[in-house]
């Protein structure tokens, strides 16, 4: 996840994790804010969609389960 797409803050990234998508939720929110980007205050128990920001950079991750993993895309959202 470290943004080395054509302009550093396009493309994605689509996993699926092998953990519970609360849990999940939480290790990328706390990977990402580590990267640098800020997160809106919300409890991962309860959304399943976030919006991070960096300087010059924007990220949606969705957080989907399936059976018991959870399906993760993380979109940069271009300017």
């Amino acid at each position: 996840m470290d943004g080395s797409g054509a302009g550093g803050c396009s493309g994605q990234v689509v996993l699926r994790h092998l953990k519970p998508a609360e849990e999940t939720a939480s290790d990328y929110v706390a990977a990402l804010k580590n990267d640098g980007f800020a997160f809106p205050d919300t409890d991962p128990d309860e959304v399943s969609f976030f919006i991070g920001h960096a300087p010059d950079c924007q990220i949606a991750m969705y957080l989907h389960p399936e059976q018991d993993t959870t399906m993760v895309v993380i979109r940069y959202l271009e300017d």
